[in-house]
């Protein structure tokens, strides 16, 4: 493609040479060719955006110089973290409002504080806190906090199912008292709301990841070795996967494609590159039938042309 767009432009800045009857010399030619370059914008394709020198593809799985490729495999990793916001009555931090300045050493002492106390409440699921506000609450303090999980992909257990269990054992377990170790120790007294922050599903993580030309040809799959994946109709892993036989399977817009091998040598007489038939064997059995008919049109017109002659 691109020694074919070199040829037509060297071609034309021959013509605008020839035309314009000026004497060609390299700055001549030079400039021909970056004047047709420059003018000549670059057609991207499946979303993408050209800067004016190259494509820009969209976030996903499209790629090559002209966006013209699709990945059939978008590998999204192993887990994913989800928040629950929860407000917690915390004692012994007397309230200031540096405790809302996250640089201040107050509120890291704070943050350090939970962070400590949570982990060793909460199970292994349990990545750390992010705190939005601290609030007065009479001698005491409210934290008004994210608290962070990951959660695993799983074949068995869908990220909304583990989500809505986790989400009621923090509940529960934040719900009852826990203090430092010392003589002034702070203390979680207890939980005072909790909001639950939905996590996407699997198959709205696959769509966030895909070009919006292809999200019909993708499923969400996971595996216990890889994780979750968004896979096209050409991945084997696809519960919709198409096969193409000996062909090449290509996402297009409309879907799957099957591009069969050789057409110059076979005819598919079936979809997806099945039943393949010589088109050298074919024409000859064609004209062997056209043969064998014309041999028996000739008998039958002769045998009727003897019988009426005679009769």
């Amino acid at each position: 493609m691109g020694a074919m767009r070199a040829a037509r432009t060297f071609m034309l800045v021959v013509f605008v040479v020839l035309a314009q009857g000026f004497h060609v010399t390299e700055g001549n030619l030079l400039k021909e060719v970056t004047t047709i370059a420059t003018t000549t914008p670059i057609k991207c394709e499946n979303g993408g955006l050209t800067d004016g020198i190259k494509c820009i593809c969209p976030v996903g799985n499209v790629f090559g110089v002209r966006c013209e490729l699709v990945r059939d495999r978008v590998p999204l990793g192993r887990s994913l973290d989800a928040t629950i916001r929860v407000e917690l009555l915390v004692t012994g931090f007397p309230f200031a409002n540096d405790l809302n300045d996250v640089s201040s050493p107050s509120s890291v002492l704070l943050n350090k504080t939970l962070t400590e106390l949570e982990k060793d409440m909460l199970p292994g699921y349990f990545q750390g806190i992010k705190i939005t506000n601290v609030q007065n609450a009479t001698n005491n303090i409210v934290v008004i906090h994210d608290v962070i999980l990951r959660i695993l992909f799983s074949k068995t257990e869908t990220v909304a199912d583990q989500y809505a269990k986790n989400y009621k054992e923090v509940g529960k377990i934040l719900n009852t008292e826990k203090c430092q170790t010392g003589d002034k120790p702070s203390c979680i007294k207890g939980l005072r709301a909790i909001t639950p922050n939905i996590p996407p599903t699997e198959k709205e993580l696959c769509v966030r990841n895909i070009s919006a030309f292809f999200v019909s040809s993708f499923d969400a799959v996971v595996k216990d070795d890889e994780g979750l994946s968004c896979v096209s109709q050409c991945d084997l892993s696809s519960p919709r996967y198409v096969n193409c036989t000996d062909g090449t399977c290509q996402i297009k817009k409309d879907g799957a494609e099957c591009f069969c091998p050789n057409t110059d040598k076979y005819l598919y007489t079936y979809s997806r590159c099945r039943g393949a038939v010589l088109i050298v064997a074919m024409y000859g059995g064609v004209g062997a039938a056209i043969v064998v008919l014309v041999i028996v049109s000739v008998i039958l017109g002769v045998f009727f042309y003897r019988k009426k002659y005679y009769y």
